[in-house]
């Protein structure tokens, strides 16, 4: 009876995990916007300059991807790689 309990609880978590919204996407953006200064981390501080004030390639955008076309694919991540194929492949932005 303790399985059943236990992979309950670790799909629930891995479905909290991964709900946010990708770094650098103007979703991400606003939703750092309404959050309060004091609470935000540095990376969160460092992301939101780069990618909300200074405008750099967000993960997805056209030239984020036209950028990642230009890349030899043996040198994307796999975090690249999943990322193009749903942001620039797939459209689901």
């Amino acid at each position: 009876m303790k399985y059943p309990a236990m992979i309950i609880l670790i799909t629930s978590v891995f479905s909290i995990v991964g709900c946010g919204p990708k770094v650098g996407s103007d979703d991400w953006c606003n939703e750092m916007k309404e959050k309060p200064g004091k609470e935000w981390t540095f990376e969160e501080t460092g992301d939101y300059t780069k990618h909300c004030l200074l405008n750099q390639k967000p993960v997805g955008s056209d030239k984020w991807c036209d950028e990642m076309q230009d890349k030899p694919k043996k040198e994307w991540t796999l975090e690249e790689t999943g990322d193009y194929t749903k942001h620039c492949l797939l459209n689901q932005k």
